[in-house]
């Protein structure tokens, strides 16, 4: 739950951000190719388009018609580009004329997107605001629609918002939406993590270069994007929330993890023209389209008309079932998803040298240690007293010069938490150990116990709670706090 003081912070880091960024809907050659290959044919198929503002004007005309509105509220609008193409694109198809109320949280966006709508001449057509959807709409009379363009995953507030909406929606109005329906903070579902985990082992080390980050990435780093802002916080509530006042008139949904090969992080690292990486993303997309068809995993993006439960529009069953297949139930597991059939189209890849520790050895505090190649996922480099944790889930892989039945892993929080840190550590054939709450300066061993001595320990270590910037304090904005301190390898 977000308290008031955790949204303010929340809202000021999103305002920092897209006030910054000058093309707010900016994505680069890997994107507009999945756009084809995925996205285009779908939208062909059931919305009649494959161009995403026709989709939006047709689906607004027709609810103007049918409610004798002429009123659009856009929620999220941005800088208004979309608005504006979509105005054009009516006026283009010869659609009803109809006028878009857009809402932003940042002002700087705002004005931007006034002043493109008096360049383009539309400022009668289209007016941006700035408003917190969080907080409230700020619009009491009746529309014919709303859209919400890749909006609904940075709300907080959606039983407020959808409440709203309906409230101010005539029967036979709209919600017509492209959004992010995946994992909060766009992570990976836990089957999906771990198919990535093995996806990764097949990627040359060029493939695997994040350059976001701007860091190599031995293993797939599940990264949480709502650690700062509002960017997917509460993306996997939409769907469920939808269902409860809202019917689909149209629906499609698609993506699990195709997104992240052709996103701004690893897209850079792929070239279509080159017959090996387009056999690979070839071969995910492949994979990604029947783990959804045979619902294997749940979707990450969708496409869709939406009237209220008032409306007396049926949904067609192809519609409703791929509304309901997509919707995933609270505490729903799903079995491992297999890597077979696809065969990578790169050379093998040479596995990670295990760094080998004496028994008794302290690896992290040593000049020069092997503990960054140690840490398979999501650790820094070793910095003078320890190696830092980055994500919520981490993975250790050592060797010893000889076999050990036990291994004490030291592990101190060096940094306040207001949430208290508690770290959990496993490996097949052992307990699970538990660090319990563990507060500001204090040290734990956590002992994992194998019943036969082995000599290659893997092992995970799980954090219960992220450290928050602006919850935690520090000017150190990874998400959690504590540190491997030392590996004690015992006979």
């Amino acid at each position: 739950m977000i308290d008031a003081d955790d949204e303010a912070r929340r809202l000021q880091a999103e305002i920092t951000n897209f006030e910054g960024r000058e093309e707010i809907h900016r994505h680069g050659p890997l994107f507009h190719w999945r756009l084809s290959r995925v996205l285009r044919p779908a939208l062909l198929r059931a919305f009649g388009h494959y161009d995403i503002y026709a989709v939006y004007a047709e689906a607004i005309a027709g609810a103007v018609l049918r409610t004798g509105l002429d009123t659009v509220l856009s929620l999220g609008c941005g800088d208004g580009v979309q608005e504006i193409r979509i105005l054009r694109r009516a006026e283009e198809l010869g659609l009803p004329a109809f006028r878009i109320i857009g809402f932003e949280l940042a002002p700087g966006v705002v004005a931007r997107a006034n002043a493109l709508a008096d360049a383009e001449g539309l400022r009668h057509r289209f007016e941006a605001r700035a408003c917190d959807l969080n907080a409230r709409l700020p619009h009491e009379e009746r529309v014919a629609a709303v859209m919400a363009h890749h909006a609904l995953h940075h709300l907080v507030g959606l039983e407020r918002l959808f409440d709203s909406l309906l409230a101010r929606l005539p029967s036979e109005g709209i919600l017509v939406t492209f959004d992010m329906i995946g994992r909060n903070g766009h992570r990976r579902w836990p089957e999906v993590q771990d198919f990535l985990d093995k996806v990764w082992a097949l990627l040359p080390e060029e493939r695997r270069y994040d350059h976001l980050f701007r860091r190599a990435t031995p293993a797939f780093e599940d990264w949480d994007c709502a650690i700062d802002g509002f960017e997917g916080v509460r993306a996997q509530d939409i769907l469920p929330l939808l269902a409860q006042g809202f019917i689909p008139e149209r629906f499609i949904a698609w993506g699990a993890f195709t997104e992240l090969f052709t996103s701004a992080r690893f897209g850079p690292n792929f070239d279509l023209t080159q017959d090996e990486d387009l056999a690979f993303l070839e071969g995910m997309i492949g994979l990604e389209q029947r783990f959804l068809a045979e619902r294997r995993t749940t979707p990450t993006e969708m496409a869709a008309i939406f009237r209220p439960r008032s409306s007396a529009m049926v949904p067609d069953a192809t519609t409703a079932e791929a509304f309901q297949r997509a919707i995933r139930l609270p505490g729903e597991v799903f079995p491992e998803l297999p890597l077979e059939p696809f065969v990578s189209p790169y050379p093998p890849v040479v596995p990670i040298e295990i760094p080998c520790f004496g028994i008794g050895t302290r690896i992290a505090p040593v000049a020069g240690s092997h503990a960054a190649r140690a840490l398979w996922q999501g650790w820094s480099e070793p910095e003078s007293h320890g190696a830092w944790a980055l994500l919520d889930r981490q993975r250790l892989r050592f060797a010893t010069e000889a076999p050990a039945r036990t291994v004490a892993l030291r592990i101190w929080n060096p940094l306040p938490s207001a949430r208290g840190a508690r770290i959990t550590a496993t490996a097949v054939g052992c307990a699970p150990a538990d660090s319990g709450p563990l507060e500001q300066g204090e040290l734990r061993e956590l002992t994992l116990r194998a019943e036969h001595p082995r000599s290659v320990w893997e092992i995970e270590l799980h954090s219960a709670a992220y450290r928050l910037p602006y919850l935690d304090g520090g000017p150190d904005k990874r998400p959690l706090a504590y540190r491997l301190v030392d590996v004690l390898p015992e006979a």
